[in-house]
C-alpha cells in the first residue's frame, strides 16, 4: 500500500523583507539532484522535481508504507521588484532556500495607496 501522491506538495515559507525574498521549502526524503528550481518571465518561482522510491524487499509477510513517491510541482508568485539573475538557492538537509534579492531602485520606493472617496453615478 502506498499513500496518495497529493501528500508529496512541498510545505513552502515566503519571507518578504526590506531587501529581498526568501522561499523555504520542506524537501524531506528528496535529493538534491532530483529537484529543479525556473524563475518564468511573469515572475513565478517553480519548484519540481521527483522523490523516487527506493526498492525494498521482504521475504515473509507484507511491506506497508505511508510514504508518498512520485513528480512534484509548486508555483510560488513573486513581487516583480525581484532581481531574478541574482537569485541564489541552498539545500541542506531537505530544506530548500531560494533567496530573491531586490532591485536597488525598489528598495528606495514608498509604496502607498492613496484612499480615495467612492464616486456615485
Amino acid at each position: 500500500l502506498r499513500a496518495g501522491f497529493s501528500d508529496i506538495e512541498p510545505k513552502i515559507e515566503v519571507a518578504d523583507n526590506e531587501d529581498a525574498v526568501t522561499v523555504t521549502a520542506e524537501l524531506p526524503g528528496i535529493n538534491e539532484d532530483d529537484v529543479e528550481l525556473k524563475i518564468s518571465a511573469d515572475g513565478y518561482l517553480t519548484i519540481s522535481g521527483e522523490k523516487k522510491e527506493k526498492k525494498q524487499t521482504t521475504e515473509k509477510g507484507r511491506c506497508f508504507s505511508e510514504i508518498s513517491y512520485g513528480m512534484f510541482k509548486r508555483t510560488i508568485p513573486l513581487p516583480q521588484d525581484i532581481n531574478f539573475d541574482a537569485a541564489t538557492a541552498d539545500y541542506n538537509n531537505g530544506l530548500l532556500t531560494v533567496e530573491l534579492p531586490k532591485l536597488p531602485e525598489e528598495k528606495q520606493k514608498a509604496k502607498t495607496i492613496k484612499i480615495g472617496k467612492a464616486h456615485k453615478a
